[in-house]
């Protein structure tokens, strides 16, 4: 069985720079920055439970987290 940091690792892997990652179970909409091992939040809330566990997670793996001010390209309907 693959631990969860192992399984967040290869999904962070897979992720192409400027790629989006939806997370449906609680709306969470992330964009990857390769360049900058950074993951910015499109839409969601810093509170929720996904937020908070990759915010303590990322770091482990090189990866930092943050919200993204400016307006994204991603079309939402």
């Amino acid at each position: 069985m693959m631990a969860k940091d192992e399984w967040l690792a290869n999904m962070l892997d897979s992720l192409e720079h400027g790629e989006y990652w939806h997370v449906p179970s609680d709306n969470t909409l992330l964009k990857m920055d390769k360049e900058n091992r950074k993951l910015s939040v499109i839409i969601g809330e810093w509170g929720s439970t996904t937020v908070e566990r990759l915010f303590a997670t990322l770091p482990q793996l090189g990866y930092s987290l943050s919200l993204k001010n400016e307006k994204s390209d991603y079309y939402c309907p």
